[in-house]
């Protein structure tokens, strides 16, 4: 089975809390501890390493950035399948498996953002039904599967520690993913074996309307013709078409599996956002990056 969060566009709420109105939560795995993370502390302690960002632009800069054509696919209507796994930037997206709560195999996407620190949805790294952690959690950065053999071109691991955002876990509406967002401290150094993505915060709305975005995942979906469990990597993605303070809509041929996955500003891969769900695979929901995320990255590379 796959990460799979299907509604009505028209009723996909992407209003929702932003930036200092959030609170966020650490998990670590280790201890079971569970503590509220001290916003306007950690901007402190960031400008006093001299890393602190603010404004409307917060960014967390790229580890051996690629900069190719325009990844956009250009239809709203299709998936294009990657064939180079060994490559960047798609060997920094990864392939992540886990069991739920009724001991279901669930397969979503992430990406890697530093030495130890991978992005994806909330709901690929707790049950959504019950809040419960996933079982048997495990990252595969660049997976591809040929001929019977499954490759990986960083170290498969786990998390030991996860930020999130309390909102989600204490949210009542399954249409509301504003706050779907999860960032894993994870077991392995895999982003000094395969780099990581950059990020980018936007301030405004309105600066989003219209920009280029591809997402990158491992869709399963059998349904629309996808290999059962996600086992190849692919991108779609078009333009956004709205955006609001929590998250934003986007036209491209999101699938399950797609969950979790980064979706990039196509003009020099910057994610701006993250998948958390779709509907009818023609329009997909991203949930923004905000400065808290990109300040905790930053605190964590």
């Amino acid at each position: 089975m796959v990460f799979t969060s299907k509604s009505n566009a028209s009723e996909l709420k992407i209003e929702g809390t932003f930036d200092r109105d959030e609170k966020i939560m650490e998990y670590d795995a280790r201890t079971g501890e569970t503590k509220e993370v001290d916003i306007e502390a950690l901007e402190k302690e960031l400008e006093i390493k001299g890393e602190k960002v603010r404004g409307k632009d917060a960014i967390l800069k790229p580890k051996n950035i690629y900069k190719g054509p325009s990844l956009r696919v250009g239809r709203k209507d299709s998936a294009e399948r990657i064939t180079n796994v060994k490559i960047a930037p798609y060997n920094r997206v990864c392939r992540i498996v886990s069991t739920n709560s009724n001991n279901k195999e669930k397969v979503g996407s992430a990406a890697i953002v530093g030495k130890r620190l991978a992005i994806t949805a909330a709901h690929c790294v707790w049950d959504s039904s019950t809040k419960q952690v996933m079982k048997n959690w495990k990252l595969y950065p660049g997976y591809a599967y040929s001929n019977g053999q499954a490759t990986s071109q960083a170290t498969p691991c786990g998390w030991d520690k996860v930020f999130y955002s309390n909102g989600w876990m204490t949210n009542t509406n399954p249409k509301n993913f504003t706050e779907d967002w999860a960032i894993c401290i994870l077991q392995a150094d895999v982003g000094n074996q395969v780099g990581h993505f950059g990020a980018q915060s936007y301030g405004t709305s309105s600066e989003m309307i219209n920009l280029p975005v591809t997402t990158f995942g491992y869709p399963g979906d059998v349904e629309y013709g996808f290999q059962d469990g996600g086992k190849d990597q692919y991108k779609t993605g078009d333009k956004i078409t709205k955006a609001e303070s929590g998250a934003f809509l986007y036209n491209g041929f999101c699938v399950g599996g797609f969950s979790g996955g980064p979706i990039v500003r196509d003009s020099d891969n910057y994610i701006v956002g993250i998948h958390a769900a779709g509907e009818d695979a023609k329009i997909g929901l991203g949930v923004r990056i905000t400065q808290n995320m990109i300040n905790i990255m930053i605190n964590n590379q």
